[in-house]
């Protein structure tokens, strides 16, 4: 269903949509002169130390930026040179130390083309069965988020870094016709770079490298897995590509959506993923107007609330479990019932107003089996 979808849009936009947009693959020097000049200014001004973690918070956003930044870049929508987009890609991608290279595979080939179908999608938590195995996966599941332990929440903090290192060293051994040296050593040069500026900064500035270094890091990975982790991990499983129906974009003010590159919209997105971010609005108005029914939109704080309530694991296309709480199971037509509240909340100018469904039952009702959920759906059909 969604390439007649992307055929229409297509038809329906004018053709420099989606057209490279090369002056955007300046955000990354841009982002990067903001974090070295809010670097600096910690490490030689002398300010108070309050100014210090002000400061800090800028380096994190810049480090969000220039990695947003580096996403677009690699998936084409900027500049076409491949050689430019590796170096462009690697500088932007420098504060998660994540190489080009692994990147094109891990997320532009693997992700892209298995998006939320199990074990085929590298970012994808798996089926319950994975967890049930016990040894260190039953360890791995308190680190999820709607794990319900304390340590998930964490879990944004670090989570983009170590999946790209989890990615390199472990996953990419099971990409066919991967070329890993590269990756490595593109990898390599990061985490050397990071050793010698921190060692460095620490000379330098003592503790305040701290705040140069490591919060930027772990907020600029919150910052991105704030989006990442709520893109697909509360949608079905599907065997084929539908990024309407198995992706979810979200709802910010414009300020942010302008500083982070319009990474909130994320269905639009998969739908064309090297078409320039700054149009996926237009594509968004499309959606809203022709596709009401399957596009979902919630409010990012409401996504958010949700994945720490909903646990991970998916237990068949339309269900997400928790392995070792049987009580605990979320049926994804209910839970996308309750993302989708105020999704109609931003329309298109001149666009009449679409009355929200019928609320579906409460998620506080008693769980549906997965057997009970296949009979209902039967049933419908």
């Amino acid at each position: 269903m969604n390439r007649p979808v992307r055929a229409q849009i297509r038809r329906a936009l004018p053709a420099d949509v989606f057209a490279p947009r090369p002056l955007r693959a300046l955000l990354v020097p841009v982002w990067a002169a903001v974090a070295l000049a809010a670097s600096a200014t910690v490490i030689f001004a002398g300010l108070p130390w309050w100014v210090d973690v002000a400061l800090s918070l800028v380096i994190a956003q810049a480090f969000g930026g220039m990695g947003f930044a580096a996403h677009e870049i690699l998936h084409g929508s900027t500049v076409r040179n491949r050689r430019l987009q590796d170096v462009l890609g690697w500088v932007g991608f420098l504060p998660f130390m994540v190489s080009p290279t692994l990147w094109r595979e891990w997320h532009n080939r693997r992700h892209h083309s298995h998006a939320n179908r199990g074990h085929a999608d590298p970012d994808h938590f798996g089926h319950v069965s994975r967890y049930r195995k016990g040894g260190v996966m039953h360890g791995a599941y308190k680190l999820l988020p709607g794990s319900g332990s304390l340590i998930s929440a964490a879990f944004h903090f670090y989570w983009f870094t170590f999946h790209n290192f989890f990615n390199l060293l472990v996953l990419s051994k099971l990409y066919r016709r991967f070329n890993r040296r590269p990756a490595f050593i593109e990898a390599a040069v990061a985490v050397l770079f990071w050793v010698g500026a921190i060692t460095a900064g620490t000379w330098v500035a003592g503790w305040e490298v701290v705040l140069i270094s490591v919060v930027p890091m772990m907020l600029g990975n919150a910052l991105v897995m704030g989006y990442i982790s709520t893109n697909h991990m509360m949608r079905p499983e599907l065997d084929h590509d539908e990024p309407v129906d198995n992706s979810m974009s979200l709802e910010v003010p414009w300020i942010v959506d302008l500083m982070h590159g319009w990474f909130s919209h994320h269905v639009e997105h998969h739908l064309f993923p090297s078409m320039s971010p700054a149009q996926a609005p237009r594509i968004k108005a499309w959606l809203l107007q022709n596709t009401p029914e399957r596009y979902v939109s919630p409010p990012w704080y409401k996504a958010l609330w949700w994945l720490y309530r909903t646990p991970r694991p998916h237990d068949g296309a339309n269900v997400l479990a928790d392995p070792f709480d049987d009580s605990r199971r979320v049926d994804l037509d209910r839970l996308t019932a309750e993302l989708r509240d105020s999704r109609f909340e931003r329309l298109a100018p001149g666009q009449a107003e679409t009355p929200d469904p019928e609320p579906g039952p409460g998620m506080d009702d008693a769980p549906e089996s997965t057997e009970e959920v296949a009979a209902r759906r039967e049933q419908a059909a």
